[in-house]
């Protein structure tokens, strides 16, 4: 990637032609990664490939709130306010990246590099300069293929605020920077394995167990509906079915048009006794007829 170098930011600083003021913000640099051989073994293949993730590269740092400020074929600086959104868009474009490879499209799928730092820029018009650059410029450089290099401050900043693996990858020496640079490789943090499969079995026993209430439900439902017909049309009533004697009552205790089952083997194998009460002041007599055991 060619990035600003010390002397061209103090060219820009005295050159007078914009006015320079410093600000705070979280670089992010992407790079396609041996681009160069790419383009050697495959021109057109490759051309035509990196438009493609550029897309998709150019339209996540947008939705993450960023701003490219400066690109080359095979690279992109990119500004952000907040270093956790660009963070976020480190891990939204190698996720893009790995989709457009599982797709298969390309014979050579490029991989690309992320390096994010936080600091003070130099900004004069639309272009960004300064160390914070610079850093960010390098850890890109020395990132593995489909990784993101942070640094320190960025995970001093985000790690309360994302859930993100943080790997130490030591304290690099980066060309032109004149200190040390704490250096982090990260990566979303899986869900484990057993946690998702618990997931699924959670799912599915909440499923089942619904399935069962429901069926269950229904098999109830279905039951009282048939022994309220079989039982409507023997004409006996619900409420009279736990009624079952084994003689039939005193007279006077049973009220007119009460209707009781008596079991007193009076009827034949298969069947009972029902007994209905009747009103001696209406000169109407109790009845009794055999009807098909409930």
């Amino acid at each position: 990637m060619s990035i600003p170098t010390d002397d061209n930011r103090a060219h820009h600083e005295d050159a007078g032609t914009s006015p320079v003021r410093r600000t705070l913000r979280t670089i992010l640099g992407v790079e396609a990664v041996d681009y160069a051989s790419h383009v050697n073994a495959a021109e057109e293949d490759t051309v035509a490939a990196l438009g493609r993730y550029r897309a998709v590269i150019d339209a996540l740092v947008v939705a993450r709130g960023g701003r490219i400020f400066t690109t080359a074929p095979q690279s992109v600086l990119a500004e952000f306010e907040s270093p956790v959104e660009a963070v976020r868009c480190a891990l939204d474009i190698q996720e893009g990246v790995a989709g457009l490879q599982r797709q298969g499209r390309d014979p050579r799928p490029l991989q690309f590099r992320v390096g994010v730092h936080t600091g003070d820029v130099l900004r004069t018009g639309d272009n960004l300069l300064g160390d914070a650059v610079n850093v960010a410029a390098r850890l890109e450089g020395i990132a593995d293929p489909d990784s993101i290099y942070i640094s320190q401050e960025v995970k001093n900043l985000v790690e309360a605020k994302l859930t993100v693996q943080f790997r130490f990858q030591g304290n690099k020496l980066l060309k032109n920077i004149p200190r040390p640079v704490a250096t982090y490789e990260i990566s979303a943090v899986p869900l484990a394995a057993w946690r998702l499969a618990w997931k699924r079995i959670r799912r599915a026993r909440r499923t089942l167990r619904l399935g069962l209430c429901c069926a269950a439900l229904a098999c109830g439902l279905a039951y009282v509906a048939y022994d309220s017909a079989q039982r409507l049309r023997r004409g006996v009533a619900l409420q009279d079915t736990a009624t079952i004697l084994d003689k039939d009552p005193a007279p006077g205790t049973l009220a007119y048009g009460k209707t009781v089952l008596v079991d007193d083997g009076s009827c034949s194998s298969g069947q009972i006794k029902e007994v209905t009460g009747g009103n001696n002041n209406r000169n109407i007599p109790r009845s009794s007829r055999c009807i098909d055991r409930p």
